[in-house]
């Protein structure tokens, strides 16, 4: 295998306890669905879950189109969806916070609503038209704005006036929502849409203009109109992305940033068990997956600050005991430790050999794990050779490989077949070398690059970018 994906498991979790005995308390429901164009059909009723849409339950038409959704039923406050099969999965959105109310429309069009006993679905539809309609205005002056832009820069420029304004227009009527209609679940939704209005900028002692202050504000006041003691946020189409664009745009790349970003957000939710327990699953989640190098730091974090102490009660035994095998893999090799000590044979079992020698003899080191029946080592090794003999090694580059196996005459024919003879390739031929507990070898090759203060500076990278990546670094770390 070449790529990894640490605890996917944590997905079919996710799932499995949206199966599980409802959170939500029992209401009793009489919603009426009616809808011109539908006979004798079933609909869909779905939820919105995070960056997810999911099936609450389902209804039946009549041969008049009326649907009633009655009684007992575990449903929470959110923004729900009749999906109509037989029409290709088309759907309206609609608000349960009342639990008595009637919903009347046409196929030909889903955007018209009439509502009946509900404020929150009556605000919701009509602002939901008035912007349907203001959106409409912008979208043809934005394409017509982005496509003249190098040709014709003073139309543009009023065009882009004409876009602000139709935008303002639209902050200006859900702000009037809010203060017209504080209570309501959907001023809560509309309040999280829009970043802080930013003030004035300040200038510096210099004169000049605080370039940084826009940013630093907004990453502040971010969260100032999010309810995250409100569970029911989550099963709205905005919360994801709010959450999450806070870590994409408004915290630095670096794992101790996104660290401590997870950290205050986590720590929003101290009232709310329900949203504290949707945080945790999906920063961990998104940290498991991640591809990025060194966003294993962050799930670390993560798995031993809220799960590894038993602060994730929704998380049972086996579960735990995964999380702690993949902390255990992962943490040695964390970028910026100091690289775990490596010793072994040469491949003509003449004597020993270790990391240190290599390490402080280069300004870098690449060590490569590799297995003689991995494919993609056979494929990988005889790149990294070539990279090394032709360009690692007159910047001053170490190579060293290490086999995983045991087995010394399937060495020597990987070796022979993949034409690496020229470069250090060691192994362990009793199996039990301290190494093979610090390095995650599960999936191979494991390539990493090592500074010279033996400091881990980057870990599963490709062989394409070896070169680049060094460079860059020297560049980002020059000494003053």
């Amino acid at each position: 295998m070449k790529k990894i994906y640490f605890l996917l498991f944590i997905i079919s979790f996710i799932s499995n306890n949206l199966n599980a005995q409802s959170p939500y308390p029992s209401r009793n429901f009489d919603i009426t669905f009616e809808v011109k164009g539908i006979k004798n059909e079933t609909a869909i009723i779905g939820f919105y879950y995070g960056n997810q849409k999911l099936k609450a339950d389902e209804v039946t038409f009549d041969a008049n189109g009326v649907a009633k959704l009655q009684g007992k039923k575990e449903l929470s406050d959110g923004v729900y969806l009749l999906v109509f099969p037989s029409m290709q999965y088309r759907y309206f959105e609609f608000i349960i916070k009342e639990t008595t109310f009637t919903l009347k429309t046409d196929t030909a069009d889903f955007s018209t609503i009439e509502v009946i006993g509900s404020l929150e679905n009556k605000v919701f539809t009509e602002d939901t038209k008035k912007m349907g309609k203001i959106q409409e205005e912008i979208n043809p002056l934005r394409k017509e704005r982005d496509s003249i832009f190098k040709t014709d820069s003073l139309k543009a420029v009023k065009l882009n006036d004409q876009i602000k304004e139709l935008e303002e227009k639209l902050k200006e009527q859900r702000a009037s929502i809010i203060k017209k209609y504080p209570s309501l679940f959907y001023s809560k939704i509309i309040a999280m849409i829009n970043d802080p209005e930013v003030p004035k900028i300040p200038k510096k002692t210099d004169g000049t203009e605080d370039i940084e202050f826009s940013r630093n504000y907004i990453r502040e006041h971010y969260f100032d109109n999010v309810d995250f003691g409100d569970s029911n946020l989550i099963k709205t189409p905005v919360f994801y992305g709010k959450v999450f664009n806070y870590l994409n745009a408004y915290t630095d790349p670096e794992p101790d940033s996104l660290i401590k970003s997870c950290d205050l957000i986590i720590s929003k939710a101290d009232k709310s068990p329900l949203m504290y327990q949707y945080l945790c699953i999906e920063l961990l989640n998104k940290y498991a997956q991640s591809q990025i190098m060194g966003h294993d730091k962050v799930y670390c974090h993560l798995a031993e600050k809220y799960y590894l102490p038993k602060k994730a009660w929704w998380a049972d035994d086996s579960t735990l005991i995964k999380i702690q095998e993949s902390v255990l893999y992962m943490k040695p090799t964390l970028i910026g430790n100091y690289v775990p000590r490596v010793t072994g044979l040469d491949k003509d079992s003449i004597r020993e050999h270790k990391l240190d020698e290599i390490v402080f003899k280069y300004d870098y080191t690449v060590l490569a794990f590799w297995d003689p029946d991995c494919s993609h080592c056979k494929h990988d090794m005889p790149m990294l050779r070539n990279l090394w003999r032709d360009t690692l090694l007159a910047k001053n580059i170490g190579l060293v490989s290490v086999s995983i196996s045991r087995d010394r005459q399937k060495i020597l024919e990987f070796v022979d077949n993949t034409n690496i003879d020229d470069i250090e390739v060691w192994y362990d031929p009793t199996g039990r070398a301290p190494w093979r507990g610090y390095y995650d070898l599960r999936v191979t090759p494991l390539v990493l690059i090592i500074d010279k203060e033996a400091k881990i500076i980057a870990k599963r990278i490709e062989i394409d970018d070896i070169d680049w990546y060094i460079t860059n670094w020297k560049k980002g770390h020059q000494k003053e």
